[in-house]
């Protein structure tokens, strides 16, 4: 599987030489239905061919263009081992495609840029986020997304609660060492002692203090990793252990909601399972308060549902969260000097999805993309938008 990151979409975003060709198809991971996945993929190749061809490419300019996916129908190990949905994109500069959790509708769009709509659900609103699975014997840190997790190792985090209290009692003795207050009279030739030990008296106030101790040093190490980052921060693990991190936490951005379990015992399979599952309540929750911040603010200039409104805003940096139904479409083009609009019920050959725009537009900027069913929206619209001024 070929994941798919905000740095391939910017990839795809850059100029490139056109027509640039965007092919979107369901496939099948197993059984009889794998025999359908390079079927489809040879019909969207005529499609591509029959728009090339209108576009006045000859021959061998056709041949030459589609060699890169034509060697590709034969290649019966790949169409073998397929996810759920096949990317491919093609123009005069090259060849690439991302197998994807992801089952596109079946279609294919020749336009000036690339074709990004279907891509929104599995980026639209940064679904990356951190794994902090507790443990006070093996504390493991993940980087997530929806395709799964991968461990990542973070210097100055102590792995178990041992080795931060060995630090901390290390940090101690260096301290004394250097800040000895002078021997007194009364104390010749002593020092006051120095007890070390997991938890005075062994009570639980003692351990709780012990593994809050042991969490502020494991997040001053995040710090590290996280930064100016607004990345989610997932927290797994027991009970008891949870609220102690969110006391020791300093990270703006630590979700409330996590998962519960004894995380050694749990497979990575799990762990993104459940994990990815807060991600998802986050997210949602996440476009319902930006719903109801459209709402309060609908009739306003602080909020917009016109195609042509929406669309110089996203282009002007105006657009804070954009809500766009993925499976609608509206042809036209957009000139950024003359700021000019202009909308067909059919495309044409210089069109693009204005809606597609649109939402290439809010990303590139640094707004939210929440993609939305029709009845999401008043009146059935393909698209509307908060604006930040």
């Amino acid at each position: 599987m070929n994941a798919f990151t905000l740095q391939d979409l910017n990839t795809l975003l850059a100029r490139h030489s056109e027509p640039c060709v965007s092919m979107y198809i369901p496939t099948h991971r197993a059984g009889k239905p794998v025999e359908q996945n390079a079927i489809r993929f040879k019909n969207q190749l005529k499609v591509v061919e029959k728009a090339l061809r209108e576009r006045g490419f000859r021959d061998a300019q056709v041949k030459d263009f589609m060699a890169p996916a034509e060697g590709l129908i034969s290649d019966g190990f790949f169409w073998l081992h397929q996810s759920d949905g096949l990317a491919v994109f093609m123009n005069p500069e090259g060849f690439h495609f991302h197998r994807l959790p992801y089952a596109f509708q079946e279609q294919t769009v020749v336009s000036r840029r690339f074709f990004v709509k279907p891509l929104l659900p599995l980026l639209g609103t940064e679904q990356n986020y951190y794994l902090l699975a507790l443990n006070r014997n093996n504390l493991r840190i993940f980087q997530g997304s929806r395709y799964g997790l991968r461990e990542i190792e973070v210097d100055g985090v102590p792995k178990t609660l041992d080795e931060a209290l060995q630090y901390d009692q290390m940090d101690k003795a260096l301290q004394y060492h250097t800040q000895t207050p002078p021997v007194t009279s009364q104390g010749a030739g002593r020092r006051a002692a120095l007890f070390h030990g997991h938890g005075a008296g062994g009570d639980d106030t003692g351990q709780k203090k012990d593994l809050l101790q042991y969490f502020h040093m494991v997040d001053r190490g995040m710090h590290e990793v996280l930064r100016d980052s607004k990345v989610p921060l997932i927290l797994a693990g027991v009970d008891y252990l949870k609220p102690i991190y969110e006391e020791a936490n300093t990270y703006s951005n630590l979700l409330r909601d996590g998962v519960v379990g004894t995380t050694d015992k749990m497979a990575e399979e799990a762990l993104h399972q459940k994990s990815w599952e807060v991600m998802q309540r986050h997210l949602e929750q996440r476009k319902q308060e930006a719903l109801e911040q459209y709402d309060l603010l609908k009739g306003t200039e602080r909020a917009g549902d016109r195609l042509e409104e929406v669309v110089k805003g996203a282009f002007s940096n105006r657009v804070l969260h954009l809500f766009v139904n993925p499976e609608a479409r509206q042809w036209g083009t957009f000139d950024p000097g003359t700021f000019e609009v202009v909308t067909h019920d059919e495309p044409h050959p210089e069109d693009e999805d204005l809606l597609d725009y649109a939402a290439v537009q809010t990303i590139q900027h640094r707004g939210f993309v929440h993609t939305i069913k029709p009845d999401e929206l008043p009146d059935g619209r393909p698209l509307a938008a908060v604006f930040r001024y």
